[in-house]
């Protein structure tokens, strides 16, 4: 008997202890608000006190958050608030403002097949192209048709566009694949030479899946076509087999290169006469299927933005890392230092004269060797004057 009452008297205390605290916690505008929009007894809902209060807290994060990016919530672009559900109060996470428009905005995304490309290319956009480039102007007007064609549903030619290293024609014919998987358009955005690496890793499981998703694709891009190492296989069975059925179907290819078509054939040729001819094949499936562009432009993979006074600020790669160097319009080098080695170094144009105890200090840089000479000079001017004031 004595051990029933300690418990009643315990869940009297307990009782008391969650009203007081419920009590407390109703003080905060939050969670008032919270509690109002729920109809339920407060009598019922002070067993979820703390639950609410976990809500309360979020939406308060929630109110001076200004984007996603700042989200202080447990789950990114997400608040806990409760509902109820056959009189029960159920918790869930609701997406917030941010996080719908970015899921709005992010929709066309499940309209790409994407293989082995970087992550920026799927927010690629015709907007961001840089246009202040003359050389990039014909392929620019070409994709702004092509895209158009599309849209409209006209039967339209792809492109094999061919360029130097770094001038954006990958980023560029991705941002049309992006406009128009935006406008619904199914469409494959693959890296070649990954795409055959992943073949050849995927021959047991999910070969034929992956294969007959890019043959088949609305739109295809094929990037970097020319960077992988040919075999016949790859040649005749994987990439004349994917122009045949697009060439048959009428299905817009488009392609991305280093190489010139009449590079891209001797590259695909083996020495004997039968692989030139296949490579020929393949050739004449590409034409048929495009228009060739060439787009010779600025290398924006090695140079920054544009800064003052016309100068720009770059960056060579080297096998030790990474060197800044100031570089002027016309891509001529003022400051590189001596011990980049580069594949196609530019031209030095001309040296900047600079004070060599302003240099980095290190073993081998012009900062060390200044600072060693006018430390000699300083001992030698030293021995100097301790001479002559024991001489005289």
């Amino acid at each position: 008997m004595k051990e029933a009452t300690n418990i009643i008297k315990k869940y009297k205390f307990d009782d008391y202890e969650l009203k007081k605290n419920f009590d407390k916690a109703y003080e905060d505008d939050a969670f008032r608000k919270i509690v109002n929009d729920i109809d339920m007894p407060n009598e019922k809902l002070v067993s979820y006190t703390s639950l609410i209060m976990d809500s309360a807290k979020e939406i308060k994060n929630c109110k001076n958050c200004k984007n996603i990016l700042e989200c202080r919530n447990a789950v990114n672009g997400h608040v806990y608030y409760p509902s109820v559900l056959n009189d029960e109060i159920v918790f869930s996470y609701i997406p917030c403002k941010y996080k719908k428009k970015l899921d709005k905005d992010t929709e066309y995304q499940n309209n790409i097949i994407m293989i082995d490309m970087p992550r920026e290319i799927l927010n690629a956009s015709m907007k961001n192209i840089y246009t202040d480039d003359k050389n990039r102007i014909e392929a620019i007007k070409w994709l702004t048709t092509f895209i158009k064609k599309c849209e409209a549903g006209t039967k339209t030619k792809g492109l094999y566009l061919t360029g130097n290293f770094g001038c954006g024609k990958t980023y560029l014919v991705a941002a049309s694949m992006n406009e128009l998987a935006k406008k619904g358009k199914k469409v494959a955005i693959v890296y070649y030479p990954d795409f055959l690496r992943k073949l050849k890793e995927s021959f047991s499981d999910d070969f034929k899946t992956i294969f007959n998703d890019v043959k088949n694709s609305e739109i295809l891009l094929l990037d970097d076509i020319g960077a992988e190492t040919v075999t016949s296989w790859n040649r005749d069975e994987i990439l004349g087999t994917i122009l045949q059925y697009r060439m048959q179907e009428g299905l817009p290819t488009l392609f991305t290169s280093n190489l010139t078509i009449s590079e891209l054939e001797v590259h695909l040729a083996s020495n004997d006469s039968e692989g030139r001819i296949k490579a020929r094949r393949i050739i004449e499936r590409i034409k048929f299927l495009t228009d060739n562009i060439t787009m010779i432009a600025e290398n924006r993979r090695k140079w920054g933005i544009k800064m003052e006074n016309n100068y720009k600020e770059g960056t060579f790669e080297d096998n030790g890392g990474k060197s800044r160097v100031v570089i002027e319009s016309d891509n001529a080098p003022l400051n590189m230092p001596s011990n980049v080695t580069l594949v196609n170094r530019p031209k030095v144009k001309k040296k900047v004269k600079t004070n060599p105890l302003l240099q980095d200090i290190g073993p081998k840089s012009q900062g060390f060797a200044g600072v060693a000479l006018l430390a000699g000079l300083i001992a030698l001017a030293g021995v100097a004057f301790a001479y002559f004031n024991l001489r005289y």
